[in-house]
């Protein structure tokens, strides 16, 4: 109830912007309002301010439409307890006449949408582009309403676009008939349909009645519960973040729920093998875990339990924003899935995701998620209806998602599904396919057979792998600056090798012929000499800040490639990166936008507490890869 009211609080603040999507934001308050329960234990003034936010709407200058949402939403939140309420707040000033032209205006609607909502059958209301017909049944026993009315369409991604324009002048031409549930439309056939599920799950393209692209996933109702609590995790405020899947809409019928959703260009699995780019994968990797982060520092942190190449969706704005800006519908509803389109990666499909109960760090179920994707502890469980899951669960399959993204398709446990579970629990793995060397130092850490062994989130995004070039010099420069390379002149051979070792076996026992002479004369100077080895490189890179001009024309990440990333592994070995400075720097967090990394403060979790989601459990697990 606490997670309602807060999006509602969000939805009212929206219907103050210039020029709101009034009847996608009316929908999803009515929704809200009608699947909530316990409304009657709201606070009078939550209740009093949600009316006279709302009461403007009833005025003759607005649809019948939103008229009629309007006064389910009063339905909805006006029981019958608190039937005297809608006139103490004096929110109307003549509650009899909004009564008697509420009954006229109910006197003249003779169909009943799919999801509550009634639509008058005049044909010659400004607003409606069209008749709905009559209810009939389709092919599949699916309760539908068609109309005649012209889609309208903004057309936004480069891969659907065919599809689209197919679709829009088909209903046009009136060879095909559109399908109308709630504020949600789509073309109930194969051709429109871009992704199945488990247990009859479909995803089609659609359109928002206010012509925005849509995903529309399709559930019977024997798995609503799965499609109810995607749509109650989405609707949560601290969930809409730009690295999770928008929510946009939701209605029902007698046979199916359907859940809009922001409609993106790939599935990760189809983006890894259409796109070659070192760089972009690397942002993606950082874009899941940030979505991972989202779900994981609330606080009572929410376990997705199904992440896979298959729930992480790529989005890509194909046209200009000043030409869909340009046009009449500029509303906000427009420019906020315009602007979180762009290319950024999402985790999707929340169905079987749980959030944990209050000061636990363990949700006992049903065996979930996806042959190949699940962390070990959950494939050990002797009764598969107690099995554990925890916030590293989820991280050693991020884990493997990371390997997969980064070498381009593969499993770190092996690419035969046959194989695969039984060496995950067996701890047998390859990372042969990626050769960055930190890359495969998070990826290690991620999928460490022990649960406590494995990073949390916030950790994974402050390792190394992420970091710019600024700050990898920098460490390098905190790394000189120990006394272990302080002490060059006087370190013992064994040391010495170790080092030279780790850092690929003398692979910087010449640095000096890199260096400019000129510089390099300065530094040594009468009474220093540093050693050809990494070592002696360490210590002058550390003492460059006394030459800043010429230090300043160096790019020493290039002169010296890979040298961080060895130097990073051998202090860990030796246990530096847990000591102070090098601790503090590894654990300052990171933020970044369209690939542009900077350091930012750490932020502490959201420190107002969710009640849990009471969902029906029961054992749920694919074998194959599912939307659902």
């Amino acid at each position: 109830m606490e997670q309602a009211s807060a999006k509602i609080t969000l939805l009212l603040g929206q219907l103050s912007q210039e020029q709101p999507d009034r009847k996608g934001i009316l929908e999803e308050l009515f929704m809200i309002t009608q699947t909530t329960k316990g409304t009657t234990d709201w606070d009078p003034n939550f209740i009093e301010e949600v009316c006279k936010t709302i009461a403007p709407f009833v005025s003759q200058d607005y649809s019948d439409d939103i008229r009629a949402l309007i006064y389910n939403i009063y339905k909805n939140v006006l029981s019958v307890e608190h039937a005297g309420k809608i006139l103490e707040m004096r929110i109307l000033k003549d509650p009899e006449k909004v009564l008697r032209r509420l009954t006229d205006h109910f006197n003249k609607l003779t169909l009943e949408c799919g999801n509550g909502l009634a639509f008058s059958r005049s044909e010659n209301k400004a607003d409606t582009q069209g008749s709905l017909k009559e209810h009939t049944a389709g092919p599949d026993g699916e309760s539908t309403q068609t109309t005649d009315c012209k889609p309208e369409w903004h057309p936004n991604s480069l891969k659907w676009n065919e599809t689209y324009q197919e679709l829009v002048s088909s209903v046009k031409e009136g060879k095909l008939t559109l399908t109308r549930i709630g504020s949600m439309e789509y073309v109930n056939k194969e051709e429109f349909r871009i992704a199945m599920g488990n247990n009859g799950t479909e995803v089609f393209l659609g359109l928002k009645v206010d012509g925005i692209e849509i995903a529309i996933k399709k559930m019977t109702r024997c798995n609503y519960e799965v499609l109810m609590n995607e749509k109650e995790f989405l609707l949560l405020p601290e969930l809409d973040y730009s690295s999770i899947v928008r929510y946009m809409a939701f209605a029902e019928d007698e046979n199916f729920g359907y859940l809009g959703l922001q409609l993106c260009e790939y599935t990760l699995e189809e983006y890894i093998k259409t796109h070659d780019d070192d760089a972009q994968r690397k942002t993606v990797v950082f874009q899941v875990l940030k979505g991972l982060k989202v779900l994981h520092c609330q606080y009572d942190p929410i376990l997705h339990r199904d992440l896979k190449p298959q729930n992480v969706l790529i989005g890509k704005i194909s046209l200009q924003y000043n030409e869909m800006m340009g046009k009449k519908n500029k509303t906000l509803s427009n420019i906020i899935v315009l602007m979180n389109v762009n290319g950024r990666a999402r985790l999707a499909d929340f169905g079987i995701s749980r959030r944990l109960p209050k000061d636990q760090t363990t949700y006992c179920t049903g065996k979930a998620g996806t042959k190949c994707w699940m962390a070990k502890e959950t494939l050990l469980g002797e009764d598969e209806t107690k099995i554990p899951y925890k916030s590293s669960s989820d991280i050693q399959v991020a884990g493997m998602l990371i390997y997969y993204i980064l070498s381009r398709g593969h499993h770190p446990f092996g690419d035969k599904s046959y194989e695969c579970e039984n060496n995950i629990v067996k701890g047998n793995y390859t990372l042969d396919h990626v050769q960055d060397v930190l890359a495969k130092d998070l990826i290690e850490w991620m999928i460490d057979a022990e649960p406590k062994n494995r990073p949390k989130v916030e950790e994974c995004l402050n390792h190394p792998f992420f970091w710019n070039p600024y700050r990898k010099v920098e460490y390098l420069k905190k790394i000189g600056d120990r006394k272990e390379v302080e002490k060059y002149k006087d370190a013992d051979q064994e040391f010495i090798s170790s080092l030279d070792k780790c850092a690929g076996d003398g692979a910087f026992k010449r640095w000096k012929a890199t260096f400019p002479q000129e510089l390099l004369d300065k530094m040594d100077g009468k009474k220093k000499c540093y050693p050809d080895n990494t070592l002696g490189l360490l210590r002058c890179i550390r003492n460059l800040h006394h030459h800043p001009k010429e230090a300043a024309k160096l790019d020493l990440l290039m002169m010296f490639p890979n040298l961080m990333e060895y130097v990073y592994i051998f202090a860990k070995s030796k246990g530096w990166n847990n000591e102070t400075p090098l601790m503090e720097m590894c654990r300052t967090e990171l933020s970044q936008i369209d690939g542009i990394t900077t350091i930012v403060a750490s932020t502490p979790k959201n420190s107002e507490a969710d009640v849990p989601l009471s969902v029906q459990e029961s054992p749920r697990i694919s074998t194959q890869p599912t939307t659902n």
